[in-house]
């Protein structure tokens, strides 16, 4: 038996660049232990309760942005204090860069004239021609130069040029060397200009080296003291640090006391809404507070209150539905135990059948009704208007009610005003209105009341009349006959006719009203032709 085969060199070079590959994914992909790191405090700050607080609540949000805006304003006046100290040192600045420059050219000119005299000018002579032109002390007071507390010195520089010796010229002067100046005497020469500090003493300095006939390099310095700039400027910012401390503090009470103020209302609106949510309606909305807030409040209010009637209507449409249903589904069990008697007469078995049918009818009349009514309520009926033969319409409704008319003994008569043969209606949905307020009055009339179906213009409506030489209706019965399930006669009718009636007619952006007296009722239904 052989072994496995070695592999080929090929294939140890692709294995071996697969691994590096592998290795520099590794690399590449791998969380660095100072970003683990990073991400662990990230999280640990996020899990603390005043960052929750900032990032979870509405009034740390409101007080974030009060203390965000507290800080953009310190940290955008702590920025402008340093452009403050730039702007106030500059004219100093342009001073000491100026004498200088004038320095080294008036000693420059002196070499220039004493060797037109034959004379060699030296380091130990500079101190005699600064002082001729810039006075003792090298307070500035000739030649038109800058006078106050501007100052100038020489120094000469000898020794190790990388290490280099500095000396003051002047006898009379004890101002030591600044870093400026010891920067400056490294070769070659240079000038700069700085802000330095010698014994205690805050200035803004410039210097320049240059080398005389001699061999000698010389530094000439000015400068002019900058520590009134430097307090003026620390006291600016301190106090700008203590304005900012305190308008931070102050921003940050204020939003969370304007805050915890406007949550404290709004979890009583929440408190409220609730309550309503679990069925109790007599929560109340407190309307305390600003605008917005007392305008929600009254909205919730207006919202409580109709949920309290459509909930108290919900409640008397299911009891007396419930009522409605039961009656004659309790007639018609009766009927139905009545009819499984065998010895039953035939006459009398008949006799039940009609009476089960029509509490059969009455019952396929209550659920139309009430699927009418539920979609009046969803808003599922659509209302098409178009140009309607008035005259037509009313001929077809009173031949629907021939022969129940001539049953009742009533004499049925239409009126057409001519200037409503015509009207922009929906004709379907007039005519199942029609048709509703005729059979209330066959079946509400005694027999052999005369009934009248009328059409007439007023302005842009058309007004359709129902009208009856009957009884009348009480007053009382008036006010509440368009509300479901209310009926004058408790054996007849399922009391929705009228109110779907009137919800039809207003979703025709029209009206049903009554009026009636003893000898005379009039159902009116006024649209917009």
């Amino acid at each position: 038996m052989t072994g496995p085969a070695a592999p080929t060199p090929k294939g140890r070079d692709d294995a071996e660049r697969a691994r590096i590959v592998g290795e520099a994914m590794d690399d590449a992909f791998a969380v660095p232990a100072k970003g683990r790191g990073r991400g662990r405090l990230v999280r640990a700050i996020e899990r603390l309760p005043i960052t929750r607080w900032f990032k979870g609540s509405l009034p740390g949000r409101i007080s974030a942005v009060f203390l965000l805006a507290a800080i953009v304003t310190v940290t955008g006046l702590l920025y402008a204090t340093p452009r403050l100290e730039n702007a106030l040192i500059a004219p100093r600045e342009r001073s000491v860069e100026a004498t200088a420059r004038t320095g080294v050219a008036v000693i420059r000119a002196a070499e220039v004239q004493a060797q037109q005299q034959g004379q060699i000018l030296t380091s130990a002579d500079v101190p005699n021609v600064v002082s001729y032109w810039f006075g003792v002390g090298g307070r500035l007071q000739r030649s038109g130069l800058v006078a106050g507390n501007e100052r100038v010195a020489v120094f000469g520089v000898t020794g190790n040029p990388k290490a280099p010796t500095i000396t003051n010229l002047d006898p009379t002067s004890s101002q030591r060397a600044s870093r400026l100046v010891r920067r400056v005497a490294l070769p070659p020469d240079r000038e700069q200009t700085d802000i330095t500090r010698v014994d205690e003493q805050s200035r803004i300095e410039a210097a320049q080296s240059f080398t005389i006939n001699t061999g000698e390099r010389i530094v000439f310095s000015a400068w002019q003291p900058i520590d009134d700039i430097e307090r003026t400027v620390q006291s600016a910012r301190s106090r700008i640090l203590v304005a900012g401390i305190g308008g931070a503090s102050v921003a940050l009470l204020l939003g969370v006391w304007v805050t915890t103020r406007l949550t404290r209302r709004i979890r009583t609106l929440e408190a409220g809404a609730r309550k309503v949510a679990q069925g109790d309606f007599t929560a109340q909305f407190p309307g305390e507070g600003s605008l917005e807030l007392s305008s929600l409040a009254r909205a919730l209010n207006e919202m409580q209150r109709q949920l309290a009637e459509l909930e108290t209507a919900r409640r008397r449409f299911i009891a007396t539905a419930s009522h409605e249903l039961r009656t004659p589904l309790a007639t018609l069990q009766g009927f139905l135990e009545l009819l499984e008697d065998d010895n039953l007469e035939p006459q009398r078995r008949h006799e039940f059948v009609m009476h089960a049918s029509e509490q059969a009818q009455r019952l396929s009349k209550l659920a139309g009704d009430l699927l009418d009514l539920s979609r009046l309520d969803v808003g599922s009926v659509k209302v098409r208007r178009a140009p309607t033969d008035v005259g037509l319409l009313l001929e077809g409704l009173l031949a629907e009610f021939r022969v129940a008319g001539a049953q009742h003994g009533s004499m049925m008569e239409r009126r057409v005003d001519p200037r409503a043969e015509t009207a922009v209606i929906d004709g379907d949905r007039v005519l199942q209105l029609l048709r509703a307020l005729v059979d209330n009055a066959l079946t509400h009339t005694p027999q052999g009341t005369a009934i009248t179906v009328a059409a007439r213009r007023t302005g842009a409506r058309v007004e359709f009349t129902v009208s009856d030489d009957g009884p009348g209706i009480p007053l009382a019965h008036q006010r509440e006959m368009f509300e479901a399930f209310v009926t004058s006669d408790e054996t007849r009718g399922s009391g929705l006719g009228l109110a779907i009636s009137r919800e039809l007619a207003r979703r025709m952006q029209g009206d049903l009203t009554v009026t009636s007296a003893p000898g005379s009722t009039v159902f009116t239904l006024s649209l917009p032709a």
